[in-house]
């Protein structure tokens, strides 16, 4: 029996995050860092979000640790910038949506000392 959840409830959208347990039924993206050096599994979040249209919305939070060269040529009028190189297989580029959240990309605030 087909239960379209438009005709049930008349649902704008349905929240399965990590902890229910339909969650793993679903498929999900396994997004792969190269310059990822370790995640903490802990402040790992995790959900879907099925609007009533059909479409499925993954989303993940979590915090990780990068590294990158820097070069201190310039120091203290120096800037840094990393590269992130995402690589998500079997999926094409033109059907990948990255957002950063709020509040985006955080790192540690360093002195000249450190």
């Amino acid at each position: 029996k087909w239960r379209d959840c438009r005709m049930l409830m008349v649902c704008h959208h349905i929240d399965i995050n990590d902890q229910n347990k339909y969650f793993r039924d679903f498929w999900r993206s396994r997004v792969r860092i190269s310059e990822r050096e370790v995640d903490d599994s802990d402040m790992l979040v995790q959900r879907h979000t099925l609007f009533g249209h059909g479409w499925d919305s993954f989303a993940e939070e979590h915090v990780s640790h990068f590294r990158c060269l820097f070069d201190y040529t310039d120091m203290p009028f120096d800037s840094q910038n990393c590269k992130l190189t995402f690589f998500i297989p079997d999926v094409l580029d033109s059907v990948i949506r990255l957002e950063w959240g709020s509040p985006g990309v955080a790192g540690q605030e360093m002195s000249n000392a450190e």
